[in-house]
């Protein structure tokens, strides 16, 4: 019942957020076209998107020799924030106003090349007032079971999940741009949150940009939990269209009776084919005994 219930909430709120983002604005209420500059005449055709806002000034700072390094929105934070850039590691907030689709492919390949499993996720992305953005996800979950010569596969929706994430200031204003990240998921019978430190900036070298996440999860209900650290860097190789990178994660997932680690690591790289579009590929691989691979292959697209 409680599923039916997220289900119905989650439409109904993608239903009044297309229709709040695009409303038009009263031709009466707008002042006369000699009198408004270029991007507020672009806001009576459409809402301006993160890479039509145009750049705002920071006191002592030189523009940026990149465009996707130029500072936009209420925020004051560079273009390149405004999307997702790591497969593991979330970078400060969206934009107020804007708003994005993704959908997530991962597979996990064990050593022998066969496939263990693939998560696919659709996620909705919203940028509120106040720093904050607002997440919901679905995600199924196809497995693979092999016994002697024969595979079974079992499919279903492994997950329900709402986020909300809050930046503590305008980029800028604090060492690392700190960022608070809290997760809800529903997991067939059980429940599980999530709570995260998000850090992000970028260095004095154009182009090159790094963002580390600290990671708390737990099941509700059980005994277990886990801890994960995160890392991402990536370097601008063409203004806004391709980047390269490489990404880490570690995770320690605690028992009753013992604790188990990973480390995944790997390269990662960013195309944008399109203004309103991205697609951002890791391959990550277990180096502990029994090596295993995970590609993260995420579409993005914003409206």
């Amino acid at each position: 019942m409680a599923r039916s219930k997220f289900t119905v909430l989650l439409v109904s709120f993608l239903i009044g957020s297309g229709a709040a983002f695009g409303q038009v604005l009263n031709p009466a209420d707008v002042p006369k076209e000699q009198e408004r500059r270029p991007e507020e005449q672009a806001v009576e055709a459409g809402r301006l998107r993160s890479w039509e806002l145009p750049p705002v000034e920071v006191v002592g700072e030189e523009r940026p020799q990149l465009r996707e390094e130029e500072r936009i929105g209420k925020y004051k934070q560079p273009r390149w924030t405004a999307r997702r850039r790591f497969g593991r590691t979330r970078v400060y907030v969206r934009p107020e106003g804007e708003y994005e689709f993704e959908v997530w492919f991962i597979p996990v390949i064990s050593e022998d090349g066969k496939v263990e499993e693939i998560e696919t996720q659709y996620e909705f992305e919203f940028g509120l007032p106040h720093r904050l953005q607002v997440d919901l996800y679905l995600v199924p979950l196809k497995t693979y079971t092999r016994e002697g010569g024969t595979t079974v596969q079992t499919m279903g929706l492994a997950e329900q999940k709402f986020e909300i994430r809050w930046a503590l200031a305008d980029w800028g204003a604090i060492p690392g741009n700190p960022t608070l990240y809290f997760e809800y998921g529903m997991k067939g019978e059980e429940d599980k949150v999530e709570a995260k430190l998000l850090l992000a900036d970028q260095t004095p070298i154009p182009g090159l940009h790094w963002g580390l996440n600290g990671v708390y999860e737990k099941v509700l209900g059980s005994e277990g939990q886990e801890f994960a650290l995160t890392a991402g860097i990536s370097q601008t190789i063409v203004d806004e269209k391709f980047s390269l990178g490489a990404e880490v994660e570690f995770k320690a997932e605690t028992g009753e009776e013992e604790t188990e680690t990973e480390l995944w690591i790997g390269p990662s790289l960013q195309i944008r084919p399109s203004p309103p579009s991205h697609f951002d590929l890791a391959a990550l691989v277990d180096t502990g005994n029994a090596p295993r691979t995970k590609l993260i292959a995420i579409f993005g697209w914003e409206f």
